[in-house]
């Protein structure tokens, strides 16, 4: 194998980073009596700020709209996966913002 062949092999092992989604304005979230969110950051300030009841609103036994916004919208899988799992506000604002990282990481 040539050093140019290992180069080649060694580059397609690399994965690309995922850039920040940035929805269009026919797809934002709303938040129920809130904000219109477009992005992760936006979502991450929204948390920080919305009462208890815009957050249950959302997000409760039957249903996580902000995971389902991530996974169609947003296109994160892993976040919306990891969502799944917080029923608190301040639970999914850990989430959001230790995912955040991955983006700003360099």
């Amino acid at each position: 194998m040539t050093v140019k062949t290992k180069v080649k092999k060694a580059s397609l092992k690399i994965k690309k980073k995922k850039a920040l989604t940035v929805a269009s304005p026919e797809i934002c979230f709303w938040v129920n009596s809130g904000p219109v969110l477009r992005s992760l950051p936006d979502l991450a300030e929204a948390l920080k700020t919305m009462s208890d009841e815009q957050y249950s609103y959302h997000v409760n036994e039957n249903k996580n709209d902000f995971s389902r916004w991530i996974e169609d919208v947003l296109e994160d899988k892993i976040l919306a996966r990891m969502l799944m799992k917080y029923k608190t506000r301040t639970g999914t604002l850990k989430a959001v913002s230790t995912r955040l990282k991955d983006f700003y990481r360099i």
